[in-house]
This record gives C-alpha cells, structure tokens and sequence, in this order.
C-alpha cells in the first residue's frame, strides 16, 4: 500500500540541491579571489605538446568537446554501479517487495555470519563460550549452519572423559 507523499517529504533533497549549488557557487567566488593573477608571456601561449605553434590556430578547440567527454565518463562510470542492479532488475517488483531480492539478502548475510562464525582451534574464554551458549539456547535457529555444519553437537561426560584420557 502506498502511503501519502506530501512536498515536505522532498524537503532533504531540495536542501541537498541548494547546499551543492552554494558549494559550487562559493568555490568559484573563492578561487576568483584567491587565485594568483600574474600573467606572463609564456602563461598566454597557447600550449600544444612542448612544440611552438608555427601558425596561430583558427580557433580555439571547442569547450563543447570537453563537456561531451565529461558527461560521457559521468554517465560511464554511474552505468558500472549500475549494473549490479540491471542484473536482477526483471527480479525487483516495480511496487512493493520483491520475494527473490529479500531471498538473495537474507544468502548474503547467511554467509557473512556462517564466514564470521567461530572455527575450531579459536581460543576464547570460559566467560565468552559460557556467554556464547546461553545465546544460542535463548534462539529459536536451526541446529545447522546454511552449509549444512552441525552448529550444536552434544557430547555425553563419558565419550568426553575418554577423549580426554581421564578413562579407558
């Protein structure tokens, strides 16, 4: 369901134009002012690669060139992060939620925990695996990790004592 949009909410976004215009407009203002203003006859040749010109150019090279090659770079480089989301686009709903998007999600974080996990050999605490246990008996989880690991493996006192050579 979609809720009322009012003006207000566009607020942050018109402060944010309104703050980068003053930005470009100051530093134009300041670098006006702080600029070194000394020109010398070197300064005003035009440069082309160390060479001095033989002929003077018919005109100067247009700046429209410049502003095509920027946009295009601009444009170019917003198109590689926005591919990720071309990829799954046909995926993503146009309203509402998308069941695959918040599937591929809930993969991610699963493996970011299952990778951020404690392995065997890791030293910790009696006060940490005291804590650690009390959380994971708290939770309603699947005793196996998304990789299909044991995340809770119960060893009776007897094997345990065997294990550690205290019996035979």
């Amino acid at each position: 369901m979609l809720e009322h949009v009012t003006l207000a909410d566009y607020l942050p976004i018109a402060l944010m134009l309104v703050l980068a215009g003053l930005f470009v407009v100051g530093s134009l203002v300041a670098s006006r002012f702080v600029r070194p203003d000394r020109p010398t006859p070197e300064k005003l040749d035009p440069y082309e690669c160390g060479i001095v010109p033989e002929v003077e150019p018919i005109q100067r090279f247009p700046v429209k060139f410049y502003l095509v090659a920027m946009l295009f770079v601009i444009f170019d480089v917003e198109t590689v992060f926005m591919f990720p989301w071309a990829v799954i686009m046909d995926e993503l709903a146009l309203f509402g939620k998308s069941g695959r998007l918040e599937e591929v999600f809930n993969e991610i974080l699963e493996r970011a925990a299952c990778h951020g996990a404690i392995r065997a050999g890791m030293a910790l605490s009696r006060e940490e695996m005291e804590a650690l246990v009390s959380q994971l008996e708290g939770l309603d989880v699947n005793l196996y990790c998304p990789h299909g690991r044991p995340v809770w493996v119960e060893i009776p006192l007897r094997e345990l004592e065997k294990r550690f050579k205290r019996i035979v």
